[in-house]
């Protein structure tokens, strides 16, 4: 009962939003492949799109269609290829994460299409700038380009913490812009783009989940729970600096505070945990 409640007030802001975000995408999808399957519409669907059709511009459907292009099945996966040998060159761990990220949220989303079998919308048919083959729900373009994006950004996150912020803002600006040239094309019901953002969206957030539990050995999981509250905030600000994760700096600690063959051996040597919490406090 002691260790629960240590795990409940030192559990982080961070750690609640990403499982309300989690567990938010996923209700979300459900509730929206409630809906699909039981053959009922939404209400925001056809005004949104009949919003979209006066818009109708060459310049902007230029636009649309390169946006399209970009998130298309083409151009991903030939992306996800160039990112995922690149990673390899830096870390192997990101690589599988980022290959399992995309493979996944394809197989999941091309399932998903053919289970649903919805049909695309009709509202203009004049509106055909746009082939399409496979059925509406959800959008693979939607799908596939929020799982990228984001796959993209926790990764550049953990390489590169600095990059992280404009790596999310150009990553939200080209998801919603690949989606919204879906609707402007009107080859998705505003419902099938929303589906598969979420889609997407979950299935990287539940990836990464899974990746930093077995990143996180068991040792270095129960030594951040005895070290206070203080020694951890400064070890998160040490790692921050050192643009590393908090279980690399924690791995680097203990390593150095193991003694070495030449060192005399303590008739009463320190835990793990002491000297993680010594050595953090001479570091701060």
């Amino acid at each position: 009962m002691h260790l629960i409640g240590r795990v409940l007030r030192e559990l982080s802001w961070k750690v609640v939003l990403y499982w309300l975000l989690l567990l938010g995408m996923l209700w979300a999808f459900v509730e929206l492949a409630d809906e699909v399957y039981e053959g009922d519409g939404f209400f925001f669907d056809e005004p949104v799109l009949n919003g979209f059709y006066p818009l109708l511009d060459p310049t902007l459907t230029s636009i649309a269609l390169g946006l399209s292009v970009l998130g298309g099945v083409g151009v991903m996966v030939t992306l996800a290829i160039i990112v995922t040998l690149g990673l390899l060159r830096f870390s192997r761990r990101e690589a599988v994460f980022f290959g399992v990220s995309m493979t996944g949220a394809s197989l999941i989303m091309v399932l998903t299409k053919y289970w649903f079998a919805r049909e695309r919308p009709g509202l203009f048919p004049d509106v055909d700038f746009w082939e399409t083959a496979s059925p509406s729900f959800p959008s693979g373009h939607a799908t596939g380009s929020a799982a990228f994006f984001l796959a993209l950004y926790l990764v550049i996150a953990r390489l590169l913490p600095k990059a992280r912020v404009p790596a999310a803002l150009l990553g939200i600006f080209l998801a919603l812009g690949i989606s919204a040239s879906r609707l402007y094309l009107q080859v998705h019901y505003p419902s099938d783009i929303l589906a598969g953002l979420v889609l997407g969206g979950a299935w990287v957030l539940g990836v990464n989940m899974v990746f930093e539990r077995l990143q996180t050995p068991r040792e270095h999981s129960f030594v951040l729970l005895k070290l206070s509250r203080d020694v951890v905030v400064s070890f998160e600000k040490q790692a921050r600096a050192q643009n590393v994760t908090l279980e690399m700096l924690l791995e680097r600690t203990l390593a150095a505070s193991q003694p070495t063959s030449s060192q005399p051996t303590s008739p009463k040597p320190q835990s793990s945990i002491s000297k993680a919490n010594s050595k953090l406090k001479i570091q701060d």
